[in-house]
């Protein structure tokens, strides 16, 4: 394999030279990461072996400081036909693991439809947690994101999918299922893999 023509730039310490060899960094086998790039066979095009050729692209294709740089199709790797730079939000947006919701008719990225609706944290946290546990999206999102106020008598329903039976209580349901009423909040909630018929009312 021929060897990289060294470049002389001066511009090793900035921010665009920082993004160039970043970017070369992920798709490195030594990199700790190496599942989410290497091993899936996303490299670096032979042009962008040049910063200064990176560099040229980027100034024509919407460089700025606050944007970050963006594969479009995150199965391919890095090359001018597949990279663009984009706000944080639609880049946290587009990537692999991405989760997606139904939201005003389409499906969109759960962090987008959280930045939409304003949602907290640890209600964006609950949610993605139900999804992957296995609820279905629309479910996930309807289903109320609880404080864990399952000792007091009367303040949320629980019912038994199975039988339709409610309980005044969650702490009633657990009681009734042979469990802790915390583990039990933590299956409704989505924070644990929910092993019993019980849902919120």
């Amino acid at each position: 394999m021929m060897k990289r023509k060294r470049e002389y730039h001066g511009e090793s310490k900035t921010d665009l030279y920082s993004r160039w060899s970043s970017m070369r960094c992920r798709v490195s086998p030594k990199w700790k990461y190496r599942d989410h790039y290497y091993d899936r066979g996303i490299i670096v095009c032979e042009e962008w072996d040049s910063f200064l050729a990176f560099k040229e692209w980027a100034l024509e294709n919407g460089y700025r400081k606050d944007l970050e740089l963006d594969r479009i199709d995150n199965d391919k790797g890095y090359s001018p036909d597949n990279c663009r730079f984009v706000d944080r939000l639609t880049n946290n947006s587009n990537r692999s693991n991405t989760i997606m919701v139904p939201y005003e008719g389409e499906m969109v990225s759960l962090t987008i439809m959280s930045e939409k609706l304003g949602l907290s944290r640890r209600e964006y946290n609950t949610i993605r947690r139900r999804i992957m546990n296995g609820w279905d999206g629309e479910k996930a999102l309807n289903t109320p994101v609880t404080k864990g106020r399952y000792g007091h008598s009367g303040t949320i329903k629980v019912v038994d999918m199975n039988t339709n039976r409610v309980y005044d209580s969650l702490k009633d349901a657990a009681m009734e299922f042979g469990i802790s009423p915390s583990k039990l909040s933590e299956m409704l909630i989505g924070s644990r893999n929910n092993s019993t018929s019980l849902q919120y009312a």
